[in-house]
């Protein structure tokens, strides 16, 4: 029997009764939706600023914060209002560049560059351009930073194909989405440049950029000239601050309207801009810091510290001439203290306790947390303070302090200038003698000389017997006599050092190997070195870094006319800054001894604690042989006093022999 699901009667039924399934009011009710859905893509896209498109549209990535640890969040700019205003200057017809010298992890100078980024791919498509110093650095950004702040936005994630896709146009350098694509490149490598442009150029950490990008130029220059056919380009760049007269960010925030976040006092309402001599605590208490305000003197806490920090507004100091700046110290920070503090202002007061102590991390401090430039200290250019330094102590017996001896040489053509010094803890230094071998350093005689010196033991005033553990020996000038006395036989530690002002490498010294004469030489950074050194000459409390002279033995006024007779000096080679130490008076053989000396601590990295423990101990195992050997020997069992050849005592049974005596001496 057929069914009635192919039966003429029933298809006639249903065709008969379809009509009247959709009723009058269904279609009209389609055909508004259909209307609103035309009119919602004909309507004109909303105008928002990169910071409201940011709270929209913009998820944190997980770990970006301690809020995003707690589930997906939105970007919220109230979190950190100081954000607002240099994302608006971003996109602001009337700005040129936009500037940003905002304190390390407080700023959220990443989070703005997320932000522009994001706008730029999602509401406002062009093509953006992002330098960063180094290849390496622009790829941590882009896998580290961008990568999870794309995953994390729904409305980012849509527009880029995953990165495993074929020919998905998503690399580690390159990120390509409807209307646009981004381009991470690096100051060091100006090939990364070619065949990149883009409306959108960002470059952060600006300060590190090399002064030219090969034989290229400036690269800030090569990356604004990627824009030469946008003329609504975005400009953004970014740094901390470095060192006074060779910043980059620095020249173009003084270029700048100079805005500075402006704070009111909770207690007489007056605004003012928050600095470092306003943070005081009592001594040895920075667990007890506080707030002093600018105008009334009031101690404010931390909570009033945020409470400012909140209600505040960035106001311009410069005129306005195309550039806005921006700068923010981290004073300002709106994020809790971490753990083991008792508020933000504990923690400050306790960092820069730490950093105080070596000059290298008090550079970092200012540069990082106060946003500030590092000045060297190179004041000391006259020698009468150095001479009044002067201590009662001389080679024949050296301070208990020094742990190490260590001799640096300089080489000229008619004698040999050497120093000996000793290393104490904290880089504390002991000069000991300063003398000079002269004779014609082509011949070995000087050499001889110099040889025989290098020889010798120093006695400190315990008792500790120290050889001189290690030899610098300038190789620029007699290079074939210095390799001479590396290869002479008892002589330890014989190091061929030369100094390179023109060094590019962050590190004090840098080491190659010469195939040729199979041997090890050592370049100098000389201008850490010299820093260090007039640093040091400034510190004037015994201690960690302190440098001590004795009188005479070599220290007389000519000396230090030798170690102070440079000054660090600012001037411009081919338009870009430069800081260089440059010659005041003729002769410097002092201060290029001392940047040798500084090249040895660097080349053995000595574990000075250790090594001092083990001459401690030595001194004090000699002193117990010493009063054991003026005991009387036990009388033997039996009460006569035996003997054996040669006349010596024999030790009774269960009696144990005396150890023999110990000498000790370097390490």
């Amino acid at each position: 029997m057929p069914s009635s699901r192919n039966s003429p009667s029933c298809t006639r039924c249903e065709l008969e009764l379809e009509p009247a399934l959709i009723s009058e009011a269904d279609r009209l009710a389609t055909f508004r939706e259909i209307a609103a859905g035309l009119a919602e893509l004909l309507k004109p896209k909303e105008r928002l600023n990169i910071w409201q498109w940011a709270e929209r549209r913009r998820f944190l990535a997980r770990g970006v914060s301690a809020k995003s640890l707690e589930g997906k969040k939105l970007y919220c700019c109230s979190d950190a209002p100081h954000q607002r205003a240099p994302q608006e200057a971003a996109t602001d017809p009337s700005v040129q560049l936009t500037v940003l010298v905002m304190a390390s992890q407080v700023g959220g100078k990443t989070e703005i560059f997320n932000n522009v980024l994001g706008y730029h791919m999602d509401w406002a498509p062009r093509s953006c351009v992002v330098m960063y110093p180094t290849l390496d650095a622009a790829e941590k950004y882009s896998k580290k930073k961008f990568t999870p702040m794309v995953e994390a936005s729904p409305a980012l994630s849509s527009i880029l194909r995953p990165a495993r896709a074929r020919d998905s146009g998503n690399t580690i350098f390159s990120k390509d989405f409807p209307a646009g694509s981004i381009y991470f490149v690096g100051a060091n490598s100006p090939t990364s440049l070619r065949g990149t442009s883009g409306a959108v150029l960002l470059g952060d950490e600006v300060d590190s950029y090399l002064p030219s990008a090969g034989e290229e130029g400036d690269p800030i220059e090569l990356l604004f000239k990627r824009a030469e056919s946008f003329p609504n380009a975005v400009k953004l760049l970014a740094s901390t601050p470095t060192v006074k007269g060779s910043s980059r960010i620095w020249d173009f925030f003084e270029l700048s309207d100079q805005q500075y976040w402006f704070v009111p006092c909770p207690l007489c309402g007056k605004h003012q801009v928050l600095t470092w001599k306003q943070i005081q605590w009592p001594k040895d208490k920075p667990e007890s810091a506080v707030l002093k305000c600018a105008h009334c003197a009031a101690a404010l806490d931390d909570s009033q510290r945020l409470q400012m920090y909140y209600a505040g507004e960035w106001r311009a100091t410069a005129p306005f001439k195309g550039i806005r700046g921006f700068h923010l110290n981290g004073i300002y920070a709106p994020w809790p203290a971490q753990k083991g503090y008792q508020d933000r202002l504990h923690q400050m007061a306790e960092e820069h306790i730490r950093a105080s102590k070596k000059e290298k991390s008090e550079q970092v401090w200012v540069n990082t947390f106060l946003c500030e430039l590092w000045e060297p200290k190179v004041l000391v250019t006259s020698c009468e303070d150095l001479l009044k330094r002067g201590e009662d102590y001389g080679p024949e017996k050296i301070p208990e302090g020094v742990i190490v001896v260590i001799c640096s040489v300089d080489v000229q053509d008619r004698y040999l200038q050497a120093e000996t010094i000793g290393l104490g803890l904290d880089d504390e230094t002991w000069g000991m003698e300063s003398r000079k071998f002269e004779g014609d350093t082509e011949q070995d005689d000087v050499w001889q000389d110099l040889a025989g010196h290098l020889g010798r033991t120093y006695t400190r005033a315990d008792g500790a017997i120290l050889p001189i553990t290690a030899t610098a020996v300038d190789m620029r000038h007699r290079g074939h006599m210095v390799r001479k006395l590396v290869q002479k036989g008892g002589i330890a530690r014989v190091f061929p050092v030369y100094g390179s002002r023109n060094s590019q490498s962050p590190l004090l010294v840098t080491t190659r190997m010469n195939k040729l004469y199979r041997l090890r030489t050592f370049a100098i950074n000389t201008r850490i070195a010299k820093d260090a050194i007039f640093a040091r000459l400034n510190v004037e409390e015994q201690g960690p870094r302190y440098m001590h002279f004795p009188k005479g033995h070599g220290y007389a006024r000519d000396y230090f006319d030798e170690l102070t007779a440079e000054v660090l000096q600012t001037k411009k080679v081919r338009g870009v800054t430069i800081q260089s130490y440059e010659k005041v008076r003729e002769r410097n053989e002092a201060l290029d001894i001392r940047v040798y000396f500084l090249a040895v601590i660097d080349i053995l990295k000595p574990a000075l604690g250790v090594i001092d423990k083990h001459l401690r101990a030595g001194l004090k195992t000699q002193s117990e042989l010493k009063d054991y050997q003026l005991k009387p020997p036990p009388e033997p069992k039996g009460g006569g006093d035996v003997r054996g050849p040669g006349g010596k005592p024999v030790p009774a049974r269960g009696q144990a022999e005396p150890r023999r005596k110990i000498k000790v001496g370097g390490f």
